[in-house]
């Protein structure tokens, strides 16, 4: 399975990143340093990738570095990409077209990974699990 997905990035030239959380961010960091050339688009809803939960001056400091890595960031919801899929193959969608809420026109990638809604994996625990399906580290 990761075999085929490290061919589907290898070969395509533009892959868009739906989700500006830590995945996003990482996978589009990851795939720019093997592949520099490739154009790379993260697509998110707020003014500076990444949660609120950091500071300002940190997520301000994620975009500055995504801009000196070319890395393209779209404010803008993506409206029909799929909704969270539990399955990581259905989260890569081949020579997608992205359309936007926004005034964004279309856009079509080579590869659409969806990054978003995703939880950690915690199955190896035993009753460490909350209700939202988290770690529960106060255990």
């Amino acid at each position: 399975m990761f075999t085929d997905v490290s061919n589907k990035i290898e070969k395509a030239k533009s892959i868009a990143f739906i989700g500006t959380g830590a995945l996003g961010i990482e996978f589009a960091g990851d795939i720019h340093f093997k592949y520099p050339n490739k154009q790379l688009t993260l697509i998110g809803t707020s003014i500076c990738p990444f949660p609120k939960i950091l500071p300002d001056s940190i997520r301000e400091a994620i975009s500055d570095t995504l801009k000196d890595m070319n890395i393209r960031y779209v404010i803008a919801h993506a409206t029909n990409v799929p909704k969270s899929p539990s399955v990581w193959e259905d989260r890569i969608l081949e020579n997608f077209t992205v359309e936007f809420s926004t005034n964004c026109p279309k856009e079509t990638f080579d590869l659409v990974i969806l990054s978003t809604g995703l939880k950690p994996n915690n199955s190896f625990t035993i009753d460490g699990e909350s209700q939202d399906g988290f770690l529960n580290v106060d255990n």
